[in-house]
């Protein structure tokens, strides 16, 4: 089974024991995929939403020429943003598979869709 977490995500309230707060966290979404493809297409499905290859065009955002890395993502409400997708395994690494949509997928691995961070 794959997790996976990113911005569309339900949110359920968790009690936090130690200091008695509320916290409000991503439940994550859990399909059977063996490559990335097959997993973000689950996701998108799921939440409808889009997530594309980003080509570079944001002039806030540059990329170096042949350099694929970071995605468009489309909310269900039409907001376009970019993201970066890594791939965290059960032994702690953590993978950016960049944008190769045949990255073969572990039993237990956790996909996070989110901030720009590499």
């Amino acid at each position: 089974m794959i997790a996976i977490e990113g911005p569309d995500n339900r949110k359920k309230i968790y009690r936090d024991e130690a200091s008695g707060k509320n916290l409000l966290l991503p439940q994550d979404l859990v399909i059977n995929a063996s490559t990335l493809r097959e997993a973000l297409s689950s996701y998108c499905e799921n939440y409808h939403c889009r997530i594309e290859p980003y080509d570079g065009s944001w002039d806030s955002v540059p990329l170096a020429p042949g350099e694929e890395k970071y995605f468009f993502y489309k909310s269900s409400d039409g907001n376009v943003r970019l993201v970066d997708i890594h791939v965290c395994r059960n032994d702690g690494r953590e993978i950016c598979p960049k944008q190769n949509f045949e990255f073969e997928l572990l039993s237990g691995d956790k996909i996070y869709i989110g901030e720009l961070i590499c």
